[in-house]
C-alpha cells in the first residue's frame, strides 16, 4: 500500500512532481504553498495568521521596510467596517471614559481553497505548514519550496513520524543542514532523502560498479562540464535569481554534480578551491525590480581525501542550445564518461571508444511534462522518474501497513507504512546532505577570499 503524499512548493516543478507521483500510483492529500513578493517589487496584500513565529514575522516587517513605495498589508478587514471606524472615534471622544474590560467572543468556522488545488485536484490546499504535516491521511512529505524553509518542515515532519523527500538544494546552511541530519538520525525507521536523482540512472550505476572493479584502475582525474542557461524560460524574478535564497548554479546544480562525484567514486573531498562569478546581473526575460545575484559560471577543484585524485568541475550557464551534461573519470587503466546520460569507456588496451549503457527512458513518451516544459534536463528528469518508481518499490515490497490505536483503544485513520530500505539504498540521506553543504560553503568562502579550503571529516 502506497502513503498519502503531502506536497510543499508551487509553481511549474510541483505541477511536474504531483504529475510523476500520481503517474506512479501515490495520491497527493495536500498541498501547501505561498509566494515571496516584497523583494522583487509587488504590493503584498497577506491572510490572516501572516507568519508562524516572531522571526518570521520580523523578517516580513524588515522586507516591507526596504521597500516603502509598496503596499504591505494584513486581512485584518474588521478595520473597514463602518461599525470599528465609529468605535474607535467615540472611543477616542471619551464615550466609554477609562476602558477597564474589553471582551470578545467569535464564533464560526473558515474555508480555503487554492487554485492550484483545485487545478491539481487535490483536496486539502493552505497555507500553513502544520495543517499538512497533520493532515491523517499524508504519510510522505515532498518538500519542493523554497530552501529557507527545508529544514522547519522537514524537522517537525520526522518529529511526527512522517517520511521525508526533500528537494536540492536541501538547505541554506550548514546549521540548519545539522538540524536535519540529527532529526533523520533520530528516527531511524523514517525514509529520509535528498532528489539527488542522478543517482538513479543506470549510466552512473554502472558507472560505480565498473570503477568498483577496477575498469579505470587507480583513479586520477575527474573532470565535470555542465553548460547551459539556468534562466531558460523564466519570466519573473524569483528565488532562483537570488543566491542568498538557493539560487545559482552551485546552489542548484552543483549540488548534484558534488553528490554524484562522491556516489560513483566512493570519494569526498578533501579541500576544496573555488571561484564563483554573477555576470548576467540583468536579463532582458527576466522582468523585476532587483538584480540578479545568482552565480552564473563557477568552477572548482577538489582533493579527494585518501588519494591523489583531483575533480575539476566547470558549471557555466553563457552557453545556448541544447546543454551539455557530461562527467569524465580518468584512471591508469583507461576512462569512462557520462555524457546526458549515456555511458562510455575506453581501456588503454583498447583503440576506440565503446558505450557501455544507455537510458532507455523516453521523455517524451513516459512524461511529456518533463520534456515539453523544460523543467528539468533530460539526466535530472530520468532520474527523477526512476527515483519515485524506487520509493514505490520501497513501499509495495514492504509488509502491509498498520493502523494506529488512539485513545482509549479506539482506532483513528492514521497509519504507520512499513518500508523496504533495500529498494532506496542508491537514494542521498540527510547525512550526504550535509557533506554538500559543507562543500558548497568552502566552494564560497574560497572563492571570496582567494584561498583553498580544507572540509572537516568529522562535523557532527
Amino acid at each position: 500500500m502506497l502513503p498519502g503524499i503531502g506536497v510543499f512548493g508551487g509553481g511549474q516543478l510541483v505541477r511536474v512532481l504531483v504529475a510523476c507521483l500520481r503517474a506512479k500510483g501515490f495520491k497527493v492529500e495536500a498541498i501547501w504553498s505561498h509566494s515571496l513578493a516584497c523583494g522583487i517589487g509587488k504590493h503584498v496584500l497577506c491572510d490572516c495568521p501572516p507568519a508562524l513565529s516572531l522571526p518570521q514575522m520580523l523578517a516580513m516587517k524588515r522586507a516591507a521596510l526596504n521597500y516603502p513605495t509598496l503596499i504591505t498589508i494584513l486581512f485584518n478587514t474588521l478595520r473597514f467596517l463602518p461599525s470599528f471606524i465609529k468605535m474607535k472615534k467615540l472611543i477616542a471622544d471619551g464615550f466609554v471614559g477609562q476602558i477597564n474590560v474589553i471582551n470578545c467572543n467569535v464564533f464560526g468556522d473558515s474555508l480555503q481553497a487554492q487554485e492550484m488545488a483545485r487545478e491539481l485536484d487535490i483536496k486539502l490546499a493552505t497555507d500553513v505548514i502544520d495543517k499538512v504535516l497533520l493532515e491523517p491521511s499524508v504519510q510522505l512529505i515532498v518538500i519542493a519550496c523554497p530552501p529557507h524553509l527545508h529544514e522547519q518542515i522537514a524537522t517537525k515532519a520526522c518529529g511526527i513520524g512522517k517520511h521525508v523527500l526533500c528537494d536540492c538544494p536541501p538547505a541554506l546552511s550548514l546549521p540548519q543542514m545539522l538540524a536535519m541530519k540529527r532529526a533523520a538520525l533520530n528516527y531511524p525507521t523514517l525514509i529520509t532523502i535528498l532528489f539527488n536523482t542522478l543517482r538513479f540512472l543506470p549510466s552512473f550505476i554502472k558507472m560505480k560498479k565498473l570503477i568498483a572493479d577496477g575498469f579505470v584502475g587507480q583513479i586520477n582525474v575527474i573532470n565535470c562540464n555542465v553548460f547551459g542557461d539556468s534562466l531558460q524560460g523564466l519570466d519573473n524574478y524569483s528565488i532562483v535569481c537570488d543566491d542568498l535564497m538557493g539560487g545559482g548554479l552551485l546552489s542548484t546544480v552543483g549540488t548534484h554534480i558534488i553528490d554524484i562525484i562522491s556516489f560513483v567514486t566512493g570519494l569526498r573531498a578533501k579541500r576544496v578551491n573555488g571561484c564563483v562569478r554573477n555576470y548576467h546581473q540583468i536579463k532582458d526575460n527576466v522582468f523585476g525590480l532587483r538584480r540578479i545575484t545568482s552565480d552564473d559560471f563557477v568552477t572548482f577543484q577538489m582533493e579527494m581525501r585518501n588519494s591523489l585524485s583531483i575533480a575539476n568541475v566547470t558549471l557555466n550557464a553563457h552557453y545556448f542550445g541544447t546543454s551539455i551534461h557530461e562527467i569524465l573519470i580518468c584512471g591508469s587503466k583507461g576512462y569512462l564518461v557520462c555524457r546526458s546520460g549515456d555511458l562510455y569507456g575506453r581501456p588503454l588496451t583498447s583503440t576506440k571508444e565503446e558505450i557501455l549503457c544507455s537510458d532507455s527512458e523516453d521523455m517524451s513518451e513516459n512524461n511529456h511534462t518533463l520534456s515539453a516544459k523544460n523543467i528539468l534536463p533530460k539526466p535530472y528528469g530520468s532520474g527523477l522518474l526512476r527515483m519515485l518508481s524506487a520509493l514505490k518499490n520501497a513501499f509495495q515490497c514492504s509488509p502491509d501497513s498498520e493502523v494506529i490505536n488512539g485513545d482509549n483503544g479506539l482506532r483513528n485513520e492514521e497509519k504507520i507504512f512499513h518500508w523496504a530500505k533495500e529498494a532506496v539504498s542508491l537514494a542521498a540521506n540527510f547525512e550526504d546532505g550535509l557533506y554538500i553543504q559543507q562543500v558548497i560553503e568552502a566552494i564560497k568562502y574560497s572563492s571570496k577570499n582567494s584561498e583553498w579550503i580544507r572540509i572537516k571529516s568529522d562535523l557532527n
